[in-house]
């Protein structure tokens, strides 16, 4: 009878310990999904501030050549305008 009970408690603590190793991993896998997510919003929200606050080198020489532009059809005899 002694040998049937400590089978059965062994058998129950190793399904139990399986059942709570379980539950860890997804509480794991999950908070690190959420991890995943706020790291990928906090991505954006810094490449939008970035993007709104500074201008890319080719697009201020964009700019600089059209302004150059616009000032030499004003500086043309007669003031043409295209």
């Amino acid at each position: 009878m002694n040998h049937i009970t400590i089978q059965q408690i062994l058998t129950i603590a190793g399904l139990a310990s399986s059942v709570i190793a379980c539950i860890v991993s997804l509480h794991i896998k999950g908070s690190a999904a959420t991890i995943r997510a706020d790291v990928a919003e906090m991505e954006n929200r810094i490449v939008e501030r970035i993007n709104g606050t500074y201008t890319r080198k080719d697009e201020c020489s964009l700019r600089m050549e059209r302004v150059l532009d616009r000032v030499d059809r004003l500086e043309e005899p007669n003031g043409h305008q295209a």
